[in-house]
Formats: structure tokens, C-alpha cells, sequence
């Protein structure tokens, strides 16, 4: 597939069928990330450096307030509509390309991670009928590993990541969507000294901060762990989240409620770092993944642009 015609930034360079790595984090609220906010500079120390080294976009919004609103809008490049999430609607995606179908077309091998259960809200359901070969969730991790009602605490997450890309054939699309920055807000008891109290005047989510630090912690280690494996290098790494946090609970429609991050980060692909302040949503993640990957979004009938 050719790809689209667009000015991009110099230093911003497309893949010939690059791995990606899509990273959605629950409940990641962008105004609380010291690269959009830098009130918040010592809480995502990993996902700031990222973003200084790669391309990152401050005004990029989620579709929906929920975490099935906001997958439904990565994965099948459409806003969020009324009545029922699309994860939920299989009729309705049946027929329309997914970021999961088009990559399976492609040649790639697709595996979706969650460290809860896959069958909630039909996540898992939507990745078989859109083209993910595996799943991977709970049920795949120690059992004897710590958690919250919402599933395994992220490290148990990307452990299992780090062993299954160790038999990791190229391309591959792996999409994970994390679980332990969610209420109860709950540290694991292995990091809580590890982890620092914070103060937040602007928006009183210390403890929120907290679990927000522990999975950018998690983030670095996985990173670290991962740079010398022979997939790396081709791998576009694209960090996001499923929805922001009602910040303001005085106006539900004030935007920072609505803010989440989008870093794109892989050398190879970035060389020159990006910022920007194009405003963007959920919605626009699947052009641009298709983009980097040197395919043209406009063969798909895509609702979302590319940001960049």
C-alpha cells in the first residue's frame, strides 16, 4: 500500500512494516503528565523522556469516558457514537476495517494483553472477530500474582509481555491495556517504598498520582528489558490512554477531563523530536499507526486524520 501524502515534520520518517507496540494505559489522564503539564514533571519521568525524544502531541483527547469507549475508538478509527460501545456491537464492526483486520492482511501476527479479564465489555470477543490470533490475560499469568479487583498489578502484565515477544515473529501488532491506575488507586506492596507521596493542590489526586507513577515506573523497567531483544529497533512504541479523569468535577465538559497522552516513540522512525499542539483524539491513533507503517489510510475510508 502506497501511503498518504501528508507535509510531515522533518526528522519524521515511515517503516517498511515496523512491529507496533500499542500502549493503553487505564485512566492515564493526560493533565496529569509532566510533558503536558509540568506541575506534574516527577510523576511520568519515563513517559516525559519518551515524549522528548519522540513525537508528542499535548491536545489529544479520548472519545468517551469509559475504557470500552475509548478502545472501540483506537482500534476501529471511529468516534464514540451513541448507544452501545462498537467493542459491544459485533454486527456493527463486522464489515468495517479494524486496526486489528488491517494488520492481519498485512502479514501481521496480532496479540491483545490485558492484565484483568479479556471477556469484560467483549474486549476479547472484538479481538478474535478483528483479527488478533491471541489473547492474553489473567488466566495467563501466576496465579500466586498480586492484584485488584480489576486484574494482575501491571509489572505481572509486562512480565508476561516480555516472555511471550521472546518467541516473537515480525511484524507483529501487540496492543496492551493496563489495569492498576484505576480506583482503588492501590500500590503494590513490593513498590510502596519505591513509589513517593505526592501533593496536588490543582486537582487533590494524590493517590491517583501515585499508581500513575508506579506504571510509568513499570514502563521504564519494561523498556529496559526489552532494548536489546532483536525485535526492538523496529518497533514503534505508541503510548496512549483509554479515557482521561473528570479533573474538574465542577464542569464535566472542560477538556482537561477529556485529556489523555499520545507519544509515539521509536528512533528509527522519529529521529528529530516533535511536539505538538495539533488537537486530536482517539479516533486518529489508527491513521497514524497506518502511516508510520507506510500504508494509506485513505484505502480504508477512515473517519480520524493523521495529527501529524
Amino acid at each position: 500500500l502506497s501511503s498518504d501524502t501528508i507535509d510531515t515534520p522533518a526528522g519524521v520518517h515511515q517503516l517498511n512494516k515496523p512491529n507496533i507496540m500499542l500502549i493503553i494505559l487505564e485512566s492515564h489522564s493526560g493533565a496529569l503528565c509532566g510533558y503536558i503539564d509540568s506541575t506534574y514533571s516527577g510523576v511520568t519521568p519515563v513517559l516525559d523522556s519518551l515524549a522528548s525524544l519522540g513525537a508528542a502531541f499535548t491536545r489529544c483527547y479520548s472519545s468517551g469516558h469509559r475504557s470500552a469507549h475509548g478502545i472501540s475508538s483506537i482500534l476501529t478509527g471511529y468516534p464514540t457514537l451513541p448507544g452501545l460501545p462498537l467493542i459491544s456491537q459485533v454486527d456493527a464492526v463486522q464489515s468495517i476495517p479494524t486496526l486489528g483486520s488491517i494488520m492481519n492482511k498485512a502479514g501481521y501476527t496480532s496479540t491483545f494483553y490485558y492484565g484483568g479479564d479479556s471477556n469484560y465489555d467483549n474486549m476479547a470477543g472484538f479481538a478474535r472477530i478483528n483479527g488478533f490470533s491471541r489473547i492474553i490475560d489473567q488466566k495467563d499469568i501466576s496465579p500466586g500474582a498480586e492484584g485488584t479487583s480489576w486484574g494482575k498489578f501491571d509489572h505481572h502484565l509486562f512480565s508476561a509481555i516480555v516472555s511471550q515477544l521472546e518467541d516473537a515473529v515480525s511484524p507483529f501488532l501487540s496492543v496492551v491495556f493496563t489495569t492498576t491506575n484505576h480506583q482503588p488507586w492501590k500500590v503494590p506492596s513490593e513498590y510502596e517504598k519505591k513509589i513517593p507521596q505526592f501533593r496536588d493542590p490543582k486537582y487533590n489526586r494524590e493517590k491517583t498520582l501515585r499508581t500513575m507513577n508506579y506504571v510509568d515506573h513499570i514502563l521504564g523497567n519494561f523498556l529496559n528489558r526489552s532494548k536489546d531483544k532483536p525485535w526492538f529497533d523496529n518497533t514503534i512504541f505508541i503510548i496512549t490512554a483509554d479515557h482521561g479523569l473528570r479533573n474538574n468535577r465542577q464542569d464535566n465538559d472542560d477538556l482537561v477531563n477529556a485529556s489523555i497522552p499520545l507519544v509515539v516513540f521509536c528512533p528509527a522512525a522519529v529521529s528529530q523530536p516533535v511536539l505538538s499542539s495539533t488537537v486530536c483524539s482517539q479516533s486518529d491513533l489508527l491513521p497514524l499507526i497506518l502511516w508510520f507503517s507506510g500504508m494509506e489510510s485513505n484505502s480504508f475510508n477512515l473517519k480520524g486524520k493523521n495529527p501529524l
